[in-house]
């Protein structure tokens, strides 16, 4: 079995990063970034969340981003030149692992960067489609790359991660029309569970109404909307959280180094 050291060690690296962006996530979101105030319109029958008062995301969760955004996209070019190596040959200037903007780039560009590999290696990265309209996920991570080296493109917004509701067993009995699934009485005590929820949500904007609840929660005691950190304007992960990609992105590239061995 063939080892590649140097990229798991840039993999290894980025998963640290990943590590310490997930305590300082912790910390931004433990302070309630985003404050809403509700207002209920009985014309409607709706309340209005309009956001009151939002915090700018921590930089160092961009820096973070990025350092390990850029290990991820380093792994993948180490992978490359060892695949030369094992071929007998010696890496160039011009060896990288291929990901190309569409397929007409890459079947342009990518022998230059992959010469000296073995046949059977250039098959499965053929194969891995690394390319806008193939595997999104690695242009994705390619051009995150590229614009972090210049510019912080990867600036964060807070966006509106899940519904908290505060229930009990009992609460839970009634809604579902008296079936107990709890096998014993079922509980009064109130506990808030998250709801996630699924699409991308407006980016909060101060003084604007960030969503709509149908009836009069205006009085309710516990947050409704819980929030969490999302990329910015980034090709193929704008808008989608931040943690969770990188997490995607990581067990990605681990996947395909896994795959050469």
């Amino acid at each position: 079995m063939r080892e590649f050291s140097s990229a798991q060690l840039k993999i290894d690296r980025a998963d640290q990063h990943i590590g310490d962006l997930e305590v300082r996530r912790s910390v931004f979101l433990a302070a309630h970034p985003c404050k809403l105030r509700p207002q209920y319109d009985p014309n409607t029958n709706f309340t209005d969340y309009t956001v009151e008062d939002i915090a700018e995301v921590n930089s160092a969760i961009s820096l973070i981003a990025g350092d390990a955004i850029h290990n991820l996209r380093s792994a993948l070019d180490h992978l490359a030149a060892s695949l030369v190596r094992d071929a007998g040959n010696t890496p160039s200037k011009q060896t990288y692992f291929p990901i190309c903007q569409s397929p007409a780039h890459y079947v342009a560009e990518s022998p230059g960067k992959i010469k000296g590999m073995r046949k059977t290696d250039i098959a499965r990265i053929d194969l891995l489609k690394p390319y806008l309209r193939g595997e999104d996920r690695l242009w994705g991570l390619h051009r995150m790359d590229i614009t972090d080296k210049h510019d912080l493109i990867l600036t964060q917004t807070q966006c509106v991660g899940g519904v908290n509701y505060r229930i009990s067993e009992a609460d839970t009995v009634e809604t579902m029309g008296g079936i107990n699934i709890f096998g014993r009485t079922p509980s009064t005590d109130k506990k808030i569970v998250t709801v996630p929820l699924f699409g991308q949500f407006p980016t909060p904007e101060k003084g604007k109404v960030l969503v709509r609840f149908p009836g009069n929660t205006e009085k309710d005691e516990d947050d409704r909307f819980s929030f969490d950190i999302a990329f910015g304007d980034v090709q193929v992960f704008k808008g989608r959280l931040v943690l969770p990609s990188l997490r995607e992105l990581a067990n990605l590239v681990q996947g395909i180094v896994d795959s050469f061995k």
